[in-house]
């Protein structure tokens, strides 16, 4: 980011053209600076509140410039951009800045739950921040949650979020978009619960006709005992399964049941997990 201030006294806020005069040696130095390998990746971010570096909200709005080539008086290179009212104007390189500068991303298991904190150190136009999951086994990246970004910081900003369907075993990533689409991701974060090791879910579908499938997530091998129990405590059917480590599927056949209304316990590792289940 070019951390230039402008400043234009305004006594008619009406549409206007805003021109930047550049020589050979001045683009040289924007590339040298990181900034963009052609001048048509020269922009400006146009946004209703804020001053720069200290975005605080409102419309932000990408302006692209006509650009022209040009040799007077000094001058080699010409951007135009047509605004239509005036307030704060960031120059910007879509080739060559990032959204966001991590500063830390950390986690703890709680006791129900996963807290995680993460820090910015330089924030460049954010707009979102997806807390993205990934459990072992699967292969796809699942978003969790989101929390608004800072838009624009060069000061350290801090995030909590808390994940309260923890697994025994989850990685961790922060995905953050900036308003013109691109995003950056951070570096991953694993965080294991030793002390609960078993993570039962809601068995599906449910209402049921043929079979109930439980989905179990253990940290180590081990097994499930479980059980069909009508409203008056009468076990119907029961069962057990080893456990691999990982994910797992609990396959239940309740053909033989009637229509109506039972629970399913299931014990493990010092566990029960108990769920209505609707027979139809």
């Amino acid at each position: 980011m070019l951390n230039r201030d402008w400043f234009i006294n305004v006594t008619n806020n009406a549409a206007a053209t805003i021109r930047l005069y550049l020589t050979d040696e001045e683009f040289q130095e924007l590339i040298d600076a990181g900034g963009p390998l052609q001048l048509n990746d020269f922009t400006l971010l146009k946004v209703s509140e804020g001053t720069c570096g200290n975005f605080s909200g409102g419309a932000v709005s990408i302006l692209n410039p006509v650009y022209t080539r040009l040799d007077f008086e000094g001058n080699n290179h010409l951007l135009e951009f047509k605004i239509t009212s005036f307030s704060g104007l960031f120059p910007r390189s879509d080739a060559a800045v990032l959204p966001i500068e991590m500063a830390y991303f950390t986690g703890e298991p709680l006791e129900k739950h996963n807290l995680l904190r993460w820090g910015s150190a330089l924030e460049e136009n954010t707009k979102v921040h997806h807390i993205e999951r990934l459990l072992p086994g699967e292969r796809d990246w699942q978003s969790r949650g989101t929390l608004p970004a800072a838009g624009f910081s060069q000061q350290l900003t801090t995030y909590e979020w808390q994940d309260f369907a923890p697994y025994p075993l989850a990685y961790y990533r922060i995905k953050t978009i900036d308003f013109d689409g691109s995003a950056q991701y951070s570096d991953l974060l694993t965080l294991e619960r030793k002390n609960d090791p078993i993570r039962l879910e809601q068995a599906y579908p449910n209402p049921v006709q043929t079979q109930l499938t439980s989905p179990i997530f253990t940290l180590d091998p081990t097994a499930v005992a479980w059980k069909i129990v009508s409203p008056g405590g009468q076990v119907l059917l029961a069962g057990q399964k080893d456990l691999m480590a990982g994910n797992n599927l609990l396959v239940m056949d309740l053909s033989q049941l009637k229509p109506g209304l039972y629970y399913l316990r299931m014990t493990t590792s010092g566990q029960e997990f108990i769920q209505k289940v609707i027979k139809f």
